[in-house]
């Protein structure tokens, strides 16, 4: 029901979130899509029932999160979803590195994210989930190499990808390809932060499978972080090269 510029929910919202926990979803939906405000009542039946939406689909609860990312709208909706703890449920780990101020460029992100898909442009579903990943991924490297004391090798981060990607995996449910493809994106992308020892590195890696994917990671997160910008260009006009010489 939208009026006066708010998003609430037709009739009961306790009763209408434990029938579907969708709902609470779509109202966070309409609100980042519309720019209108949730409902008072809406809003702390939300905070009541976000553990209800483990109960909802997987699938359902999946492609929900992906719309958010795909439409340009995820800055709006992510704020929202951690303002009213919905996002704790689904990914934990996302939700308290966010609460506790250790990946402020993630917003910067998906403001990237929003302003390049509402450009025209367009990116595939792994690269969505590993944006997600992100923050857990590289908290998981700080600690690694607190641990040893030492810069962690690239081909040494493979063990922690799939330790941070395994978790949302099984909660929501993803299918064998989409697990393949965000371990794969995120650990070309830890790859590709590092200076390639020799040119046959450069070109190996430029040929893995979901290089692309990576790339487009890279890009983001240099663009919303400042960090390996040059790093990123060079990738971005070697990948170009390679391209242009693949040609018939």
């Amino acid at each position: 029901d939208l009026d006066a510029q708010l998003v609430r929910v037709i009739g009961d919202p306790d009763i209408r979130f434990r029938e579907d926990p969708v709902r609470m979803m779509r109202a966070i939906e309409f609100a980042s899509r519309l720019d209108f405000e949730i409902e008072a009542e809406t809003w702390d039946a939300i905070i009541r029932h976000r553990d209800e939406i483990l109960k909802a689909s997987p699938t359902r609860v999946s492609e929900e999160i992906l719309e958010l990312l795909r439409r340009g709208w995820s800055l709006d909706a992510f704020e929202l979803m951690v303002e009213t703890r919905l996002l704790e449920p689904l990914i934990p780990g996302l939700y308290e590195s966010l609460v506790a101020g250790e990946a402020d460029y993630f917003w910067r992100m998906l403001e990237v994210l929003d302003r390049t898909i509402q450009s025209g442009r367009q990116f595939g579903d792994g690269v969505f989930w590993a944006v997600l990943m992100l923050p857990g991924f590289f908290k998981a490297i700080e600690q690694e190499e607190a641990s040893r004391g030492e810069r962690l090798r690239p081909g040494d981060a493979f063990g922690l990808v799939r330790d941070v990607v395994a978790p949302v995996a099984a909660r929501l449910v993803f299918p064998w390809g989409v697990r393949h493809h965000v371990e794969q994106s995120l650990d070309a992308l830890w790859r590709i932060q590092e200076a390639p020892s020799d040119r046959k590195t450069q070109w190996r890696l430029v040929f893995r499978e979901h290089f692309g994917d990576a790339l487009a990671l890279f890009e983001l997160h240099a663009l919303s972080s400042g960090r390996n910008v040059e790093r990123f260009k060079e990738w971005q006009s070697f990948s170009r090269r390679v391209q242009r010489q693949d040609e018939p």
